[in-house]
């Protein structure tokens, strides 16, 4: 009875109070999103919500470069809030549905279907993310192979593999994964970087190769996986690696990176 009067509470307190900060005339995103963090510690939870649906929706019209935060670290400090305040996972549930809607209606559009999939991902919903990869490559086989590389992880975490069948080409991505491996770790060379972002590519060459390969075998495809195998022990003389593709070998489908 007392959660239920409490959680009333937070849902009055949000539709009176919700809206009512405003971003200053000149706003800058990353200041906005640590200040809405600062705000849930302090338990200015509308402040913090306010902040939070600001900077989804207007934070890339002032910094770019915000964009791979907006869809990571911003919707988990929002689904923090979340676990506190219920209207926030109210509204983030609600972004998501509109998001959604956006994406059947218009699947040729990248920006919306990257944002559900951070969004029912952050929801541990993968499964309408693989629901509205099929709705699209109805409508547009075309257009489905292009965002395939978007739904990948959530496909993967809902065991759709038959679907990421369909998609995977065993020499084709396995080249682009040995390119995306070669640049990072010379970017890596800089000492602004350094270790850090070598083991960032490292990791994510394993990632990618090892699940390919899995996708691969548990779609009967046993001669491409062992040459996508093959190809990745030449290419880096791993122990780690190998191990891993011993697994994928087996058709063991290695969890999403990172």
């Amino acid at each position: 009875m007392r959660s239920r009067l409490l959680f009333a509470l937070a849902a009055l307190s949000a539709s009176t109070a919700f809206g009512e900060w405003k971003p200053p005339a000149d706003p800058s995103p990353s200041v906005i999103l640590e200040e809405a963090v600062a705000d849930r510690t302090a338990r200015r939870y509308e402040d913090a919500l306010a902040k939070h649906v600001w900077f989804h929706e207007h934070a890339l019209e002032y910094e770019r470069s915000q964009y791979g935060v907006r869809l990571s670290f911003a919707l988990g400090y929002w689904a923090d809030l979340g676990k506190v305040y219920p209207p926030a996972q109210k509204k983030l549930e609600e972004i998501r549905d509109e998001t959604e809607k956006k994406v059947l209606a218009d699947p040729t559009q990248h920006d919306p279907f990257h944002d559900l999939t951070a969004l029912n991902r952050t929801l541990k919903q993968e499964s309408r993310t693989r629901d509205a990869f099929e709705a699209m490559e109805a409508k547009d086989a075309d257009v489905a192979r292009e965002r395939y590389h978007l739904a990948q992880p959530a496909l993967v975490r809902v065991k759709a593999y038959k679907i990421c069948g369909k998609y995977i080409d065993g020499p084709l991505h396995f080249e682009a994964s040995r390119r995306g491996l070669e640049e990072g770790l010379e970017l890596a060379k800089d000492p602004r970087f350094g270790l850090s972002l070598e083991s960032h590519y490292k990791n994510r060459f394993r990632n990618e190769v090892t699940t390919l390969v899995a996708l691969l075998v548990v779609n009967e495809r046993k001669d491409e996986a062992e040459a996508v195998a093959k190809s990745a022990r030449a290419t880096w003389d791993d122990t780690i690696l190998s191990k891993q593709l011993d697994l994928a070998l087996q058709g063991k489908v290695p969890p999403p990176w990172p």
